[in-house]
């Protein structure tokens, strides 16, 4: 027994600095992962925008094949790349998709799509459809 008591100081000292590190690692890291969350919620709301005015910016007497896309007017938004296209899937039925993409660090990126359907008054959601996140 004679001898035992400094090598187990000098491990729990090891032990006790290894997890002071880690801490400030993983709290370092949740501070980061919170901000990506808050600038990705202002990502939602720009996407979210896009794929509505989508929607209303689309001439509906531009002839599109089945299974072409077409892409709608840019749309211009700071710290955010916009592109959105709408592809025809059958005679009536289209699919909008939006793809935003933030131009300061860190680089996220939000693509939304949703189908609608063409009637009289324009495009419309279909019913019991919502919008899709895409990844």
């Amino acid at each position: 027994m004679k001898g035992f008591s400094l090598p187990v100081v000098l491990y729990l000292l090891g032990l006790g600095g290894a997890l002071a590190v880690s801490g400030a690692f993983v709290a370092r890291q949740e501070a980061a992962g919170q901000r990506a969350g808050a600038r990705g919620a202002g990502l939602d709301g720009v996407a979210e925008e896009a794929l509505g005015r989508g929607m209303v910016d689309w001439d509906t007497t531009q002839a599109i094949a089945v299974g072409d896309a077409a892409a709608l007017p840019v749309m211009e938004s700071p710290n955010a790349r916009i592109e959105r296209w709408i592809t025809r899937t059958d005679s009536s039925v289209y699919w909008i998709t939006v793809d935003v993409s933030s131009t300061l660090k860190p680089l996220l990126r939000r693509r939304l799509g949703a189908p609608v359907v063409r009637g009289a008054n324009g495009l419309l959601p279909l019913p019991g459809w919502g919008r899709v996140e895409l990844r």
